[in-house]
């Protein structure tokens, strides 16, 4: 249980040799009546409180590319979802296999578009599909998507 039992309202957090112990110290916002509030423990060091945003999805981000030889290069953005490795499977064809993670049948969503060369302004839907529960495929269709050399794909699979 805690000792903290005073509130006192500043404009500032006092410098650290200024501050008084077991208190919370709630420092106006400027221009507003709202305050974030400090806690000094009885040793005089500051709890600070944080938040962390919780998603009810996990998600793989990357920037996709396909280089010269129709490898497909990704460069991972954000990744709670598990590790994905690429190999090209055949002509524009391409698979992922998820490490440490699966792909669930109704909680699985793909966004994925890959951007015509050279201006970038159009894009295409690569056609995609699971072959198991820890393997996506997908591939570029039309002859000119074989000049598609960036794109991106977002997978989440919610809880």
């Amino acid at each position: 249980m805690s000792n903290i039992g005073k509130i006192i309202r500043v404009n500032a957090l006092p410098p650290e040799e200024e501050r008084e112990v077991n208190v919370i110290y709630q420092v106006a916002a400027p221009g507003s009546t709202t305050y974030t509030d400090y806690a000094i423990d009885s040793n005089g060091d500051l709890k600070t409180h944080t938040t962390t945003e919780t998603k009810n999805y996990k998600a793989y981000v990357a920037r996709l590319q396909v280089d010269s030889s129709f490898n497909l290069i990704a460069t991972v953005l954000d990744n709670n979802l598990g590790s994905i490795t690429w190999s090209k499977t055949g002509t524009a064809a391409y698979t992922g296999v998820l490490t440490g993670g699966q792909f669930v049948d109704s909680k699985t969503i793909v966004m994925m578009n890959m951007s015509f060369a050279p201006t970038y302004s159009t894009a295409t839907t690569p056609a995609y599909s699971f072959s198991s529960d820890t393997e996506i495929r997908f591939s570029l269709t039309a002859a000119s998507d074989l000049e598609i050399p960036l794109g991106m794909i977002e997978i989440r699979v919610y809880n």
